[in-house]
């Protein structure tokens, strides 16, 4: 259903069980506090018997992810096509465990007309990933670095409608599929090596669980005790690791020192966290 008309800011989908849990009214809270509408995208619970059916033309038949891991990864394909079905230009997607930084009104604004890319990830990690070293100023404080490889999460992106057709696309052409975030983000199993990824540094949205195993963070984010309602209320879900290659880390380290790109913490803007909201 096309329900995005000009001039409206681009939508903003977030994954959660129903909209009564405590994490969706924390999403919603907090995108209403920065000026926006929390749309609801259903999470996926796969019983044993559905793991291997093809839910929205995707199928993990065969496939080694748990079912924890296809539910989420079903989830962003719901977001896809609700963003396409949409009509917007470009949609936010969140899961419903992210925390925003208290300007990010600033950066999500900007973010909406930025040119030159397909998708933009704004989420801190504990992990580096690999990115240009120089990057371009979008905001206050904010810059867009052009993405390469390596990084965990997918808990805040924003992509645009085409992009999220030709993953749409993609997937369920795909023979197998990985982990989300390591479909999307990792460069040995991307989908599609063409799409143009840029990430912005500082970041301003963090997962709880990234905030608590991060080893340093700005002073004014280390109470995140205030966020503890935000721990996994999600079904146990085996995380994916790449094994670590040696041979293919010093190839990393090579491509880096050639074409400008370097290993880096992203980091979180000093301002700190979007305080939670007294009603949820």
């Amino acid at each position: 259903m096309q329900d995005w008309k000009e001039g409206q800011k681009c939508p903003s989908f977030v994954i959660s069980r129903n909209a009564q849990t405590t994490r969706f009214r924390h999403m919603a809270s907090s995108l209403a506090a920065l000026g926006r509408e929390a749309r609801l995208v259903p999470a996926f619970y796969l019983s044993p018997e559905e793991a291997d059916q093809a839910h929205l033309g995707i199928s993990f038949s065969g496939s080694p992810l748990p079912i924890g891991a296809r539910g989420c990864f079903l989830a962003h394909a719901r977001a896809w096509t609700m963003l396409v079905e949409s009509g917007a230009p470009r949609g936010f997607i969140y899961e419903d465990d992210a925390i925003f930084a208290a300007d990010a009104a600033t950066p999500l604004e900007a973010m909406e007309s930025a040119q030159g890319f397909d998708i933009i990830r704004f989420e801190a990690t504990r992990l580096r990933s690999i990115q240009s070293r120089r990057g371009r100023p979008l905001a206050s404080g904010y810059d867009l670095h052009r993405y390469h490889d390596a990084s965990i999460g997918a808990a805040a992106y924003l992509l645009t409608r085409s992009a999220a057709e030709r993953l749409i696309a993609l997937a369920r052409q795909a023979e197998t599929l990985e982990a989300l975030d390591l479909w999307l983000f990792y460069r040995c199993h991307m989908p599609d090596p063409t799409l143009r990824i840029a990430t912005l540094n500082p970041c301003p949205v963090i997962q709880y669980d990234q905030l608590r195993q991060r080893r340093k963070v700005p002073p004014a984010w280390q109470n995140h005790m205030a966020f503890s309602f935000l721990g996994s209320t999600m079904p146990p879900c085996s995380e994916v690791k790449t094994p670590a290659n040696a041979l293919d880390n010093l190839r990393r380290e090579v491509a880096n020192l050639l074409t400008g790109r370097c290993w880096q913490h992203l980091d979180l803007p000093d301002c700190g966290p979007l305080s939670p909201s007294a009603d949820i």
